[in-house]
This record gives C-alpha cells, sequence and structure tokens, in this order.
C-alpha cells in the first residue's frame, strides 16, 4: 500500500537494511510488487552476511513451517561490511554456525576455522574478513551452478533438515538451531555408518564451542517433530533429501524416510 501511495515504479529500488529477516521480506516484495523491482541489500548481521543475503531465495514463515512461502530473486547489489556485525549482541556467534557449515561440506577454509575460532568469537577484523570472503566465495559457486535450488545447493540443507523442526518447536533463533541440526544430523549419519565418530566429534565440538553444550543436550518430542517434519519445503511425500556428510568437504546426497530420519530423536 505504501508503495503505491508513493508512485512507486519498476525502476526504483528496494533497499533491505538490516538481517536475514529484512533482507528476506524486501526480497519478496521487491519480487512480486509490478512483477519485480530493483533490490539492493545491505546485511547488517554476520549470519544474513554469509548466508541470507546471498543467492536470493526470500522465504517467509506461514502457519509455523519455516519459509512456507517465498520467491527467487537475485539482488542487483549486496554491501557487506565486516565492521558493522563486530558490535552484534550475543546473536554473533549464529553467524558462525552457518560459515563453519559451509566449510563443512566443501572442505576449504575448515581447518582455518577450527585454528582461529577464538579470534573469531572475539570479532577480530581481519580474521573475520577472511571468514565472510571465504564463506560467500564457496557459496557463490554454488548458487552460480544451481541458481534455482534443484540440485548441488540442496547441499546448503545441511542443519536445516532437522534445524528448522529445534526452532519451530523451541522458538530459539535460527543460527542456534542450525547448530543444533549439524549435530543431530551428523549423529544420523553415523546411525546409518556413513561417517566416522572422529568427524562426528569434531563438528559436535565446534559446533559446541559455538552454541554452547547445553543447547546441544536439548530434546524435542519425536511426534510434534514428525508432524513438524512432513510439511517441511524439503520433503517429497514421505521422503525428504538431504546432503549426507562423510567427511570434511565430502558429501552425497540421499533420501530417507521422515521416521527413519527421527530415529535420532529417541
Amino acid at each position: 500500500e505504501k508503495l503505491v501511495d508513493e508512485g512507486f515504479s519498476k525502476k526504483d529500488t528496494i533497499v533491505g537494511i538490516g538481517g536475514g529477516s529484512v533482507t528476506d521480506l524486501a526480497g519478496f516484495i521487491a519480487s512480486t510488487f509490478k512483477r519485480g523491482t530493483k533490490l539492493e541489500f545491505y546485511p547488517t548481521t554476520l549470519l544474513s552476511q554469509v548466508d541470507a543475503s546471498i543467492g536470493g531465495k526470500n522465504g517467509l514463515n506461514f502457519k509455523g513451517i519455516k519459509n512456507m512461502i517465498g520467491t527467487v530473486k537475485m539482488p542487483d547489489r549486496v554491501m557487506i561490511d565486516p565492521v558493522v556485525p563486530i558490535s552484534m549482541d550475543e546473536r554473533f556467534d549464529e553467524g558462525l554456525v552457518e560459515a563453519f557449515k559451509i566449510f563443512v561440506l566443501f572442505g576449504d577454509g575448515y581447518h582455518e576455522f577450527k585454528e582461529k575460532i577464538d579470534d573469531l568469537k572475539k570479532r577480530k577484523l581481519k580474521i573475520l574478513l577472511d571468514l565472510i570472503k571465504k564463506a560467500v566465495e564457496l557459496k557463490l559457486k554454488v548458487v552460480e551452478r544451481d541458481p534455482n535450488d534443484e540440485g548441488i545447493r540442496h547441499s546448503l540443507n545441511f542443519g536445516h533438515t532437522l534445524g528448522h523442526v529445534f526452532e519451530a518447536i523451541k522458538k530459539l533463533p535460527h543460527g542456534i538451531c542450525v547448530g543444533w541440526g549439524m549435530v543431530k544430523e551428523m549423529e544420523f549419519f553415523r546411525m546409518k555408518g556413513f561417517v566416522s565418530d572422529e568427524m562426528v566429534d569434531d563438528v559436535e565440538e565446534t559446533v559446541g564451542n559455538l552454541i554452547g553444550d547445553d543447547i546441544l543436550k536439548m530434546s524435542i518430542d519425536v511426534e510434534e517433530a514428525f508432524e513438524y517434519l512432513r510439511n517441511d519445503k524439503k520433503g517429497s511425500g514421505d521422503l525428504v533429501r538431504m546432503p549426507v556428510i562423510h567427511d570434511v568437504g565430502r558429501f552425497e546426497f540421499k533420501s530417507f524416510r521422515l521416521r527413519e530420519i527421527l530415529e535420532v530423536l529417541s
């Protein structure tokens, strides 16, 4: 209504300044108003800088389901300033979780992240700049290969299948829930014999350092989780396709039944 009243045209630019919720909303509006307007992002949280503002996916929650409604529209420009998230509150570490997820998947940056995790948590600018640059470059390579989220881009769902369930039930911040989901999914892959104890323990130790072991010890009701998971957009009927981690930088896609995945919560 405001855009109509102001005479906003297709040649004008919508600018999303804020975290992932803001950039998602701005992207959704820009992709639907008059069938598309110009779009720019200035992400102000570390999580949005390494994830939400990159790739063009604009999701809105509906009826308690994460990103149930959305569009895909690439922003015309994304301006990332590493100084901005330094002054963030305790949610800063959520962005570190998302970056670590990318490094687990593609290998590049994994060992450097673990070596410099204390300096990253202290928000040392040069090290943080290198982290953001590496994470963004890796994600952009995936997006360029699969802009419509039909193949390799599904790998970025690591930690999100169970993380979104945890987020919906516990009402905790997104990055924390992704970290919890990463650990639980790694435990599930270990149950199935796909990954070593050492790799699972390595991921769990690093994520625990970021979000706290108390979070990792939290549990959710299996039946409540099932009701949410069967409505998840990543599913197809009774199956969910997941990136199965075998080792650092090595994964493959496999589909599992919902009840099978939830065995890790029992």
